[in-house]
């Protein structure tokens, strides 16, 4: 479930940008304070809200939305099992393209 109204209505690519910035800093504070729960925190979390603005993208097809949401959602579970929604996300995805007969990426 998106976590923010922008990503609800579908984030556009402006939208996407920005969350990226967001993204690629906490990731790079998560991984130079290791061990530091509040930036691993600020990191999944922002890491799933990416995931959700590729996830609900209104001006991305499913062959650019699923793959990219997918690699994000795993990136935060990977990070902290616990991430709310995480999994939950990878198994929907998982399943959207099992129903469709297709290979779930790697």
């Amino acid at each position: 479930m998106p976590r923010n109204g922008a990503v609800a209505d579908g984030a556009d690519k402006d939208a996407r940008t920005k969350l990226e910035d967001v993204y690629k800093k906490a990731k790079a504070d998560s991984e130079a304070a290791k061990g530091d729960k509040t930036r691993l925190d600020a990191y999944t979390k922002a890491t799933m809200a990416l995931g959700d603005a590729y996830m609900y993208a209104k001006d991305l097809g499913p062959k650019d939305m699923y793959p990219n949401a997918l690699k994000l959602y795993r990136e935060a579970y990977k990070a902290d099992p616990n991430t709310p929604d995480a999994k939950k996300n990878i198994e929907l995805i998982e399943d959207i393209y099992k129903s469709m007969g297709r290979k779930v990426p790697e």
